[in-house]
């Protein structure tokens, strides 16, 4: 078991700083322990009953609970994952409270949350916790009405991410407002948007917004005192990233699949089913599937159009000779597929991340949307394989940081990448392009 006196400096420093300001977006990269932070502030502040929000995963596994149990400081923590159904998950709130002097945590998933408020008053919460944040980043949810109105009385709030702005610099102002409301960044994100940034259209009714000169400055010294983040120097080192990028030629007849698809929106497959796309975004979507090799026709089924990322991935574990790998996926067929060809464990198998952990699963099957955030496979491997790419930056670096973390004993995480034409290397491009804003807004805001 941890004592305190084990906290590294910088988290210390971050304890400190919850401390004092009691609303704070905590920005540290994936594995630099937020979680004990946050618990560490929160027991010195002697709040008796706390809220978390937390991904679905990190709620299933209690990711909360297990890091209490890992320090000696945090023996008086008792840890509530709100599971089950909602009868099952009302009892554990009914549950007799323990001895003064101990600190409950009720952590609900993100889903779960619409049902705790209309199940109980949050007052009766000294603090709330957001773990990741970014999820809070669309004022137009209801869940986000939901929490403005029932939540923002709690007085001890903390927000805790390693990606604030993975894909729009404009996404910072929900993430901020859910910690310390209108004090950073303004009343309403509407009023925001335009003061600091302009629409650019893209497409038949889709805008974008871009920021203004001089807006990523103004927005990084506002959030300042709101913000607490370190230079890389300043924290322990944690395992680089080494993306192994893979060429995986497509067959001839794929690629004149796509080309025909993108010319004509219409194609007739080998198996004789006709694929259509019936808008641009709709290309898109079945261009990115033929790269990986199978593409949905209609009302759930799918054509397999090539084995070549199959037979990559298959190059890559045969390469590892034994060593485990974290296998990440995209579309629903992609799983059913990578079940088939390698015997994958999916991660929501019971106990499949215990048994991960403990070098008993050689391929570890996991969606970015549901496995990105939270977790700890640390102790389970270094290799991460994209059998196909996210857009979004966030579900990249948050994926890869379930094994870039304190604990991972491999000095390099290296992420396999079977890149299959020109979607593929696009949609790496663009997380490498969307990197540079969030490191800019992370250096900006370094204590």
């Amino acid at each position: 078991m941890r004592t305190r006196g084990s906290l590294f400096d910088y988290q210390q420093q971050a304890v400190r700083m919850m401390i004092k300001t009691r609303q704070l977006a905590c920005f540290l990269e994936p594995g630099s322990g937020k979680t004990v932070i946050t618990l560490t502030a929160l027991n010195d502040l002697f709040c008796s009953r706390v809220l978390v929000m937390a991904p679905a995963m990190v709620v299933k596994t209690n990711v909360w609970g297990k890091e209490a149990a890992r320090w000696g400081h945090l023996q008086n923590v008792v840890v509530r994952p709100l599971t089950g159904t909602a009868k099952e998950r009302l009892a554990k709130l009914r549950d007799p409270l323990p001895e003064a002097g101990d600190m409950v945590l009720d952590v609900v998933s993100y889903e779960s949350f619409l049902w705790l408020t209309d199940s109980i008053d949050l007052s009766k919460y000294d603090a709330i916790v957001i773990d990741e944040l970014s999820k809070m980043k669309h004022p137009g949810t209801i869940r986000f009405r939901r929490f403005r109105h029932r939540a923002m009385k709690i007085p001890v709030r903390y927000g805790l991410t390693g990606s604030p702005v993975g894909n729009r610099l404009e996404d910072i102002w929900g993430e901020m407002f859910a910690v310390c409301g209108e004090k950073p960044l303004g009343p309403s994100k509407g009023a925001f948007l335009a003061k600091h940034f302009y629409p650019v259209k893209v497409a038949q009714n889709i805008h974008i917004w871009k920021p203004m000169a001089g807006t990523a400055k103004e927005i990084h010294k506002r959030i300042a005192p709101y913000a607490f983040t370190l230079p890389p120097g300043d924290a322990p080192a944690m395992p680089a990233l080494r993306v192994n990028v893979i060429d995986t030629p497509m067959p001839a007849s794929a690629r004149q699949l796509a080309e025909d698809l993108a010319a004509e929106f219409i194609v007739k497959l080998a198996d004789g089913v006709d694929l259509k796309a019936l808008s641009e975004s709709a290309l898109a979507t079945k261009i990115r599937q033929i790269t990986g090799g199978a593409v949905y026709t209609g009302a759930g089924k799918w054509s397999v159009v090539h084995v070549g990322k199959l037979d990559a991935v298959q190059n890559i574990i045969d390469e590892l000779q034994g060593e485990p790998a974290l296998l990440f996926y995209w579309y629903a067929h992609e799983h059913e597929r990578l079940i088939k060809e390698f015997g994958a464990v999916d991660i929501h198998e019971k106990n499949a991340v215990d048994r991960w952990n403990r070098g008993e699963i050689p391929v570890l099957l996991a969606h970015p949307q549901a496995a990105g955030h939270g977790l700890n496979l640390q102790h389970g491997g270094h290799n991460a394989i994209w059998f196909s790419l996210p857009w979004s930056l966030e579900m990249w670096e948050q994926s890869n940081g379930r094994l870039i973390r304190h604990g991972q004993k491999s000095a390099v995480v290296t992420a396999h990448v079977p890149v299959a034409g020109p979607a593929d290397r696009a949609i790496l491009a663009a997380l490498t392009r969307k990197g540079t804003t969030q490191d800019a807004l992370m250096k900006a805001v370094q204590r």
